[in-house]
């Protein structure tokens, strides 16, 4: 049972031991404060924050992440759900998860891994047997942004200031540990960690945390369930973006696997581990889909105490399985590398269990038990129990119990509300001595929105399951289109033609087609797009004009225009004949900047977004580069020089352009005594050459009628041009 205020209640006539210590634990809790409030943290485990549990919370989801395996207990007020979904809701989806491994070990079984309680210390191990003082262990967690992020939704969930917050992340940027195996974005692509140039955490990911755990010590596994030491250090990442969708809705998990013993480990299985309590916890349904590859959970009461009628779904699934042989069409994956012949195992049974099972083949495991803990979790992980399973029982069969179709009402479905356990899990794999396994799982939430009920919410939560698998497909990327290889220009006039490639047109990253061109003016040229202007948009004739999409700003979703197509159909050239920053006509021999994208669509979008742009394509041109000579246009600009030139950048760097030249030619300069103030001697392809309106001795000329004689030897052509110096008056910037 549970009551009104959220808690597990134990007034109920059957629990198990998972039951008792969750219903024992705030009752202790309550006495022990009372009787020795000043020495509570020597009788219990002290949690700390950034040292034994930090927080994931940049998306939809915030939870409870704790170094010793655990995940979603809430730290702050022990005995309750820890899982908030949506973020800043005060309802609770999942009471705690974690995960299991078991294997052989010179054929005995022995498991590992985090559930009630955790079996892991955290820190790593040094040698076979020995293993860090959990006390020096560390937790890191970084945010991709947090130098430009007020912070306010961490300030808003975890109550604490912006310096604390701001400093934390700092710390764990500056002293990432990357040469531990923590993992970052190799920005440079030469294998090695430079915090200057290279990016902390998770690849692309927008909130990461890293820590180490271990199952070396026999006084944490003798409880976990009754099992030896299995010696698997476990490297832990969670990872979570800041976008709408499927992605807002999901925690990541990477769990590399390391075998530090000296036995090897054979007919491995790792599961993920949870205890879904969505909302109330007495009211849950379970199942599985085998086809996707997920376990989950949902709302089995319309009218639950605190999502209502509205209660999300939770599911967990195997993005990246154990990697095992294959056949020869197989091609596995594993530290972003391809392995042909080998292939990711996906979900190979689904277990589940309840408190009020005992005697069946769900009943929960007995914790300090080798034979009803271990022995009986390994076969659970298999898909198998030593009850044998009879047609009287109502959860299927095996490997995958409860593996019908609830949206559609067929198959075996769960048909008891009540508080449970689901086990998914993976396998059989092998571990020898120094092998690494690496496995990623998604933990992913949907629904618990008004309008969504709980079979809506469970079709919605198997949609976000395939856009996630899609998004593993792109290597953990969002489809974001290539660049445009290929942009080149014609500027004859006061006009610019530029034109593009068209390769990326034919790009298709799952469901994302290319739909249009984006070209953009630039006030520098190394401005980004928000600091320059959009000019123009080309895009396909087919109904879809303006594309919308809902972000994640700190602590709401809100909506915004992300592309603004109109039909015009799609062009690869665009002539130009105004500055659109300026709002004024070209200039000639004047530089301007430009960028071109191309951005894509998608009906179906999987990656939080029906749209994406790809990075910009630059290109800078001088407006009349292309004239080339002729003598009838030569001239010079601007004429008169009225003191200033509109492309000039401050008031020292004065000058003239004379346009239309041949390559070779020799400009002399005279004043109307007729004396020789500058001779400029020009040999460059380029059309153009500039007068800095200095003599020949370095000093600015007065203001004035110039004469400029202009020879062409190659031609055998000269030209007369007058020039009218208008100076403005210049104060020094000091004197």
């Amino acid at each position: 049972m549970k009551n009104q205020n959220g808690k597990k209640s134990i007034l109920t006539s059957d629990f198990s031991l998972r039951s008792f210590m969750k219903f024992i634990k705030p009752i202790f809790l309550f006495i022990l404060i009372s009787c020795v409030s000043w020495t509570i943290n020597a009788q219990r485990r002290e949690e700390v924050f950034g040292k034994t549990y930090t927080k994931i919370n940049i998306g939809n989801i915030s939870t409870f992440i704790y170094n010793d395996g655990r995940a979603d207990p809430n730290a702050r007020n022990p005995g309750y759900s820890g899982f908030e979904y949506p973020r800043g809701s005060n309802k609770y989806a999942v009471y705690e998860s974690g995960f299991l491994w078991g294997g052989k070990f010179d054929g005995e079984v022995r498991l590992g891994g985090a559930t009630f309680p955790s079996g892991l210390n955290p820190g790593k191990i040094i040698s076979p047997g020995v293993w860090q003082n959990p006390e020096e262990a560390r937790m890191y967690r970084v945010r991709r942004d947090y130098r430009e992020s007020s912070l306010i939704n961490e300030q808003a969930d975890e109550g604490r200031s912006y310096e604390e917050i701001f400093n934390e992340y700092e710390k764990d940027w500056n002293e990432w540990p990357a040469d531990e195996g923590a993992p970052y974005m190799d920005n440079d692509g030469d294998g090695y960690y430079d915090p200057d140039i290279d990016t902390p955490g998770y690849k692309n990911s927008d909130q990461t945390i890293w820590y180490v755990a271990n199952s070396a010590d026999s006084a944490k596994t003798k409880p976990f369930y009754g099992s030896p030491p299995t010696d698997i250090e476990l490297q832990v990442t969670t990872w979570a973006y800041k976008r709408a969708g499927s992605l807002g809705n999901t925690i990541f998990r990477r769990y590399l696997m390391i075998n530090k013993g000296d036995i090897d480990a054979e007919d491995m299985y790792f599961s993920a581990w949870s205890d879904i309590d969505i909302g109330n916890a007495g009211d849950d349904l379970v199942g599985c889909d085998s086809t996707l590859g997920l376990g989950f959970g949902y709302q089995g009461n319309y009218n639950d105490s605190q999502y209502g009628s509205n209660a999300p779904a939770v599911g967990y699934t195997f993005l990246q399985g154990p990697l095992v042989e294959g056949n020869s069409s197989d091609v596995g994956k594993s530290f972003d590398q391809s392995f042909p012949e080998h292939k990711n195992l996906n979900l190979t049974s689904f277990w589940f269990s309840h408190a009020s099972s005992a005697g069946t083949p769900i009943s929960d495991p007995n914790l300090f038990s080798y034979e009803y803990g271990t022995l009986k979790l390994y076969l659970n992980m298999q898909g198998r129990s030593s009850i044998p399973l009879t047609r009287q029982y109502w959860w299927g069969e095996p490997p995958f119990l409860l593996s019908g179709d609830p949206i559609a009402q067929t198959g075996w479905l769960d048909i008891r509300t009540t508080d449970k356990i689901i086990l998914p899990s993976s396998g059989s794999f092998n571990l020898a001595v120094g092998d690494t396994q690496e496995i990623i799982i998604a933990n992913v939430v949907a629904g618990g929105t008004p309008g969504i009920g709980n079979l809506e919410a469970l079709a919605l939560l198997k949609d976000y399951t395939k856009e996630l698998k899609q998004f593993t497909s792109n290597n953990f990327k969002v489809p974001k289109p290539d660049m445009i290889s290929t942009i080149t220009y014609e500027s004859i006039t006061k006009s610019i033609n530029l034109k593009w490639s068209a390769e990326s047109e034919l790009s298709e990253i799952g469901s994302y087609e290319f739909q249009g061109y984006n070209i953009y003016q630039l006030p520098f040229s190394t401005a980004t797009l928000d600091e320059g202007i959009k000019i123009k948009t080309f895009d396909r004739i087919d109904g879809i004009r303006v594309i919308t999409e809902e972000y994640f700003d700190e602590d709401q979703y809100l909506t915004r225009v992300a592309q603004a197509g109109n039909d015009w159909g799609i062009e690869h050239e665009l002539q130009i004949e105004k500055d659109y920053i300026a709002n004024t006509e070209l200039h000639l021999g004047s530089e301007y900047y430009y960028a071109i994208t191309n951005y894509n669509y998608s009906e179906v979008p999987w990656a939080g977004s029906p749209t994406f742009e790809s990075d910009p394509t630059y290109i800078t041109v001088t407006v009349g580069e292309n004239a080339g000579s002729d003598i009838e246009k030569i001239n010079v600009f601007p004429n008169p020089y009225y003191g200033a030139n509109p492309n000039e950048v401050n008031k020292y760097q004065r000058y003239v352009t004379f346009s239309h030249l041949p390559e070779q030619a020799t400009i002399k300069i005279f004043n109307l005594a007729g004396q020789l103030v500058k001779t400029i001697y020009k040999n460059e392809p380029d059309q153009f050459q500039r007068w800095d309106l200095m003599n020949e001795f370095n000093i600015l000329v007065p203001g004035g009628i110039y004469i400029a004689y202009i020879e062409m030897p190659e031609l055998g052509e000269t030209k007369i041009l007058k020039l009218a110096i208008i100076p403005e008056k210049i104060i020094p910037d000091w004197y």
